[in-house]
């Protein structure tokens, strides 16, 4: 059966081309964002299939979003195997004049969005393994050691990767990795 990926913030950027990357690897694709409607643009310039990418809108601030998505995604295919939160926020210009509304967007979006993302696929997938999952913190070289560390780990179905956006530039930003980052 075909792998499955839950991708954040695919309307544009590194999500939306996450996903054509990974239904060329023959992943069906559950693609989110917040924006809707630039969501269901993306897919039909894109030309996704319905075959291969279902497009769902999903607030990654928000915990009961997340579970409707993880919900909706393990009913229609299964459990995931791949979850990738991309979405992120990012308003150019210099800290010292964010207002507090800029800072709350930063941290929920990038952060929030992340944690919350993490606790639900964990607790999904303790769910259907019986198993308990821990985190297990690993910093550093922009992600590079948690993802060598996760690639080189048995591809038994307990190992949870959860990472920031940092994770799909890395491979543009170092000239040698232990790992293929769509894998």
């Amino acid at each position: 059966s075909k792998q499955i990926a839950l991708i954040t913030g695919c309307a544009g950027g590194i999500g939306r081309a996450l996903v054509s990357a990974l239904i060329a690897k023959g992943y069906v694709v559950v693609a989110t964002d917040l924006r809707r409607d630039a969501l269901d643009e993306a897919a039909r310039e894109d030309k996704w299939s319905d075959e291969s990418v279902r497009c769902v809108k999903l607030d990654v601030r928000n915990a009961d979003d997340w579970v409707r998505v993880m919900d909706e995604t393990t009913s229609a295919f299964g459990l995931p195997d791949v979850v990738m939160n991309v979405a992120g926020y990012l308003k150019p210009g210099y800290v010292g004049r964010f207002d507090v509304g800029d800072v709350d967007a930063h941290l929920d979006v990038n952060t929030k969005g992340l944690i919350l993302g993490t606790r639900i696929a964990a607790q999904r997938m303790s769910d259907v393994t019986g198993q308990q999952f821990f985190v297990e913190n690993r910093p550093g070289a922009s992600t590079a050691l948690a993802n060598t560390s996760v690639a080189r780990s048995a591809p038994d179905g307990y190992t949870l990767l959860a990472v920031d956006i940092s994770f799909t530039v890395v491979p543009y930003l170092l000239t040698t990795l232990s790992y293929d980052p769509v894998k």
